[in-house]
């Protein structure tokens, strides 16, 4: 429920491509501006989030890993990452 919440407003975001991945309870959400990506998913400890850098690149680098709490928080650290400018 939090990932299809997070991909509703994900989607409304100009610049953004939001894609579901996985099955199950290996089901995540892939979002990506030219540049940089997340892995979003649902964990017992809360929102995992994943952030992924020069997504252009062969040697795309995982910058950090968090859990959040709520889905404001995972939308807001989302956002950050991916539209900095805004």
């Amino acid at each position: 429920m939090i990932l299809q919440m997070l991909k509703e407003k994900l989607d409304c975001v100009a610049g953004l491509s939001v894609s579901e991945r996985g099955t199950g309870k290996s089901k995540f959400l892939y979002v990506c501006s030219p540049t940089r990506a997340v892995e979003v998913a649902e964990t017992a400890a809360g929102i995992w989030i994943e952030f992924w850098d020069d997504i252009d690149k062969e040697d795309e680098v995982v910058v950090n890993e968090e859990i959040v709490i709520s889905h404001a928080e995972a939308l807001a650290k989302i956002k950050g990452w991916l539209c900095p400018e805004s």
